[in-house]
C-alpha cells in the first residue's frame, strides 16, 4: 500500500483517535503495509492533523490502533 500519513489526528495535542485506529484497521487485511511518518518531537511538527508519538498521551492514542488492527488482521 501506498504510505499513510493522513490528516486522521484531529486535535492539538496530534493524538491517534478512533478515527486513525478505523482507517488503519480498515486496511489490516492489504498485506504489506507501510506506514507514513509520525512526529517523533514538537519541533518535527510539519503537516497539520498528523499523529505523533512523543508523548504518553500520544503513545496511549497509537495503542488504540495496534489493538484495532490486531483485531482485524
Amino acid at each position: 500500500m501506498a504510505p499513510m500519513t493522513r490528516s486522521r489526528a484531529d486535535n492539538p495535542a496530534h493524538t491517534a483517535t478512533e478515527l486513525t485506529a478505523l482507517y488503519y484497521s480498515q486496511r489490516a487485511t492489504a498485506g504489506l503495509i507501510i506506514a507514513g511518518g509520525t512526529f517523533i518531537s514538537p519541533e518535527a511538527v510539519g503537516v497539520i492533523n498528523v499523529p505523533a508519538i512523543y508523548s504518553k498521551e500520544q503513545v496511549e492514542g497509537w495503542k488504540l490502533t495496534t489493538d484495532a488492527v490486531h483485531k482485524n488482521r
